[in-house]
């Protein structure tokens, strides 16, 4: 089946040890754009708001992060 947003599930949801591996990833590779309080910079928006341009469901935002945004500066 076709990875979209209405049908991607996240496969990380409801694992614990996913929080702290995210939190490692957050610091290692978005902080740089992002912010080290994800309150975004003029390299990256925020992500602190819970609302996002391109989708804010967990598959959305799970495929962003995995795949990047088309046409922007996130890899």
């Amino acid at each position: 089946q076709e990875h979209t947003p209405q049908n991607e599930k996240n496969p990380l949801a409801n694992d614990p040890a996913a929080i702290p591996a995210g939190r490692r990833l957050y610091t290692q590779a978005c902080q740089a754009c992002h912010g080290g309080n994800a309150a975004g910079s003029e390299r990256g928006p925020a992500l602190a708001t819970g609302v996002f341009k391109h989708g804010s469901k967990d598959g959305e935002l799970f495929l962003n992060v995995r795949n990047g945004i088309a046409g922007t500066k996130m890899p």
